[in-house]
């Protein structure tokens, strides 16, 4: 192979040379040959793989959109019916909270009058159980001395 830079000599092909008088050219296809044929074959499986792919994933996406739109709707939902529920408990908790400091202010006062009372009668109860030991103690040296007495 001789790599020149004379034109060529050799004359154009036939099909060429009845273009360029005007003559329609009687052309033959040819078949795809193997790599050629190999690589549109392959990017059109590939493209019709894709886009069935890509169809599938947006189904799947939509789907998938639609049932997160549907929860977040019933999450909502929940989210008002507790909030609903919480104010009604708080409302009530504030009334027994009056209700209750309202009952303190009444019974405060008896409330110490019976502590004072209670204290008293503790006071008393010691007292009387003092007394009582001392008498048991008393009872029980008569006794020896009885016991003395009648040996």
């Amino acid at each position: 192979m001789s790599y020149s830079t004379a034109p060529s000599t050799s004359s154009p092909p036939s099909s060429f040379r009845a273009r360029l008088a005007g003559i329609p050219a009687t052309t033959r296809a040819r078949p795809l040959t193997f790599p050629l044929g190999a690589l549109v074959g392959f990017l059109l499986g590939f493209s019709a793989a894709s886009l069935w792919g890509y169809s599938t994933l947006l189904s799947s996406h939509r789907a998938l959109a639609e049932r997160t739109s549907a929860s977040l709707s019933q999450l909502e939902e929940t989210r008002k019916s507790v909030e609903e529920e919480l104010v009604q408990r708080v409302g009530r908790m504030g009334v027994s909270s009056d209700q209750l400091e309202a009952l303190n202010r009444r019974v405060g006062g008896r409330i110490e009058g019976l502590k004072e009372e209670l204290g008293r009668e503790v006071v008393h109860r010691e007292r009387i159980e003092r007394r009582v030991v001392g008498l048991e103690e008393e009872n029980l040296e008569l006794r020896r001395r009885l016991w003395r007495m009648g040996e």
